[in-house]
């Protein structure tokens, strides 16, 4: 029963989970208030889960710069935010209390879709020992210097430092927030934090689909396939791009706002202060959320040209034959990352295009317009002062995660649209929407995004007590050297010697995996007097070291094997030759 991992997982972290979630909830809501006289109780809940992102990101960030100069600061004002945002929450019950029992169906059926959500998705968290990849250990270290900062350093030189290091501190701050309030293990955290972000994802989706077009059930489409439908953003998770899952999960509900900003309570400029704000902090989450949003502006922009609300489905061919070269220019991520390696089902949605723009034309137009200022920001360049950060505007990983958001909203649209064509026939329309639904779950259950990729999950039992060993029996000073995968001008880890400085605070220095260590090239590789005599670590992965090459007793010791993981300690650096 698979299922049951999921269930072991909820109970396990069960305090933790509703922690996150009534304080996500809460903060949610105290930011939507100017808004909420035009927000529907459910759709206000829905859209709250990504508003709090937002905003205990923000919380979190002035609370590791109060901590800076008073460390006691982590956990009192932990628990007085999680404090205010259950005030928050309760506020928002009585005050929509007779809104709320008219729509307790609704919200009742929502609230059991997310639990059964989460706990599929939780399935994930049973199946590693560790977060994934090589990106996990660099969000552990800088968490962990966000609650346990080494000496106290004024705001300018905290934020150009941790800037310096990793620039999504929006996300940290969110997670030192989080363990901080619950004790809660930073690894286990960001495990638990990418499935909950892949959890919130549908329902922001669906609140943005709704207040673009309600009809037909086309942001129930849009949710079930931003949920299940495709590969991503769920594989992300395995590379360990827990502040993009972040920033496009609450992205849907800042620009829901946007449309929300007109109308409410309270003065228009508290409103626009509040968005301008909100959307600082999604930028702070992940900092090419800000190419998303100007993306999201020029949508907008639309809004002055009077689109008819349906088109003959005869004219819609001219649009969606004009997304052909679209399709075309984005075939890369798209058929590696969304279709699989076949045309078919990319075909499938092309020919479906007519039926999305005879639909809902302006939607349609704003999700290609999308996709389009997606493609044209991964292949712009960015300055060279600026390509220590990326050689491109988004890079690769980013447009694969973020894909799914219109992707998902245009053929949401093309369902709904079929659906709308059937009106005169309900049955067949009936049947037709339960085929649609039918052939999303089908994907979902070929897509293999229950358990983590064999490609990313390092870390093994070996190497937990690898860790272990090397934190008890080396200097304080020793280096040891970590399998590394040349990329193009940088090297990334590879195996769990990936966790080496974060979990033992031990200095490590990634070298090629495949280094002939037979070779008196490699020798002098690692002899260097400034290294001493250092250790080489040996997972068990695929593009760890290979150790028939480490096979040379008078130069490599195994001083530690377990589970497929060794560890050698280089001695007789006097002599370099073979």
């Amino acid at each position: 029963m698979i299922v049951a991992d999921g269930l072991l997982v909820l109970g396990q972290y069960a305090l933790p989970l509703l922690v996150f979630f009534v304080s996500v909830l809460g903060w949610g809501l105290w930011c939507m208030r100017p808004f909420a006289h035009r927000v529907s109780p459910a759709r206000a809940l829905a859209l709250a889960l990504g508003i709090g992102i937002v905003a205990l990101g923000f919380l979190g960030l002035a609370t590791a710069l109060l901590a800076r100069f008073w460390q006691a600061a982590w956990k009192l004002v932990s628990l007085i935010i999680a404090a205010a945002a259950v005030a928050g929450l309760l506020l928002f019950g009585w005050e929509q209390r007779a809104a709320l029992r008219a729509q307790a169906g609704r919200i009742l059926l929502g609230s059991l879709l997310f639990l059964a959500l989460l706990v599929v998705r939780l399935i994930f968290v049973r199946s590693i020992l560790m977060p994934p990849y090589h990106d996990s250990p660099e969000h552990y270290m800088l968490v962990e210097s966000l609650l346990h900062p080494l000496e106290a350093v004024d705001v300018a030189n905290f934020l150009l430092d941790a800037g310096a290091r990793y620039y999504h501190l929006g996300f940290h701050a969110l997670t030192g927030w989080w363990v901080s309030v619950t004790g809660l293990g930073i690894a286990p955290a960001l495990a638990l934090l990418g499935q909950i972000f892949l959890v919130i994802c549908p329902f922001t989706v669906f609140a943005l689909a709704d207040l673009l077009h309600g009809e037909q059930g086309f942001a129930w489409f849009a949710a079930l396939l931003a949920a299940v439908g495709w590969p991503m953003p769920a594989f992300a998770v395995n590379w360990g791009k827990y502040p993009a899952l972040a920033a496009v999960a609450a992205f849907p509900s800042i620009v829901a706002l946007w449309l929300l900003v007109r109308g409410g309570r309270g003065g228009v400029l508290v409103r626009y202060a509040l968005l301008l704000v909100l959307s600082a902090g999604l930028t702070l989450i992940h900092s090419r959320a800000l190419v998303l949003l100007a993306l999201a502006a020029c949508c907008f922009g639309l809004g002055w040209i009077r689109f008819p609300r349906r088109m003959p489905l005869g004219w819609s061919l001219l649009p969606a034959f004009a997304m052909l070269p679209l399709f075309y220019w984005l075939r890369d991520p798209l058929l590696s990352r969304y279709f699989g390696p076949v045309y078919i089902i990319l075909l499938l949605v092309t020919l479906g295009l007519p039926f999305a723009f005879s639909f809902a034309p302006g939607v349609s137009v704003a999700a290609g317009l999308f996709m389009l200022g997606i493609y044209a920001a991964s292949a712009m360049r960015l300055p060279a002062i600026l390509k220590g950060y990326s050689r491109f505007l988004l890079d690769r990983p980013f447009v694969d995660v973020s894909l799914f958001l219109p992707l998902s909203v245009l053929v949401g649209l093309e369902l709904a649209g079929v659906l709308f064509r059937l009106e005169s026939k309900p049955r067949l329309q009936a049947g037709a929407g339960a085929f649609f639904a039918g052939v999303i779950f089908l994907s979902f259950s070929l897509q293999g995004s229950l358990r983590a990729d064999r490609c990313c999950n390092y870390v093994e039992r070996g190497d937990l007590y690898a860790m272990e060993w090397i934190k008890s029996e080396t200097a304080p000073d020793a280096i040891v050297l970590i399998a590394g995968y040349e990329m193009k001008n940088y090297q990334v880890a590879t195996d769990g010697g990936a966790w080496v400085r974060a979990l033992t605070g031990r200095n490590m220095n990634k070298v090629r995996y495949d280094l002939p260590w037979d070779k008196a090239s490699a020798r002098a590789l690692v002899c260097k007097p400034e290294w001493g005599e250092p250790y080489i670590y040996a997972g068990g992965q695929e593009f760890s070291f290979d150790r028939n090459l480490l096979y040379r007793p008078e130069w490599y010791q195994v001083v530690y094997e377990f589970e497929g993981t060794r560890i050698y300690k280089v001695q007789n650096c006097s002599d370099r030759h073979p």
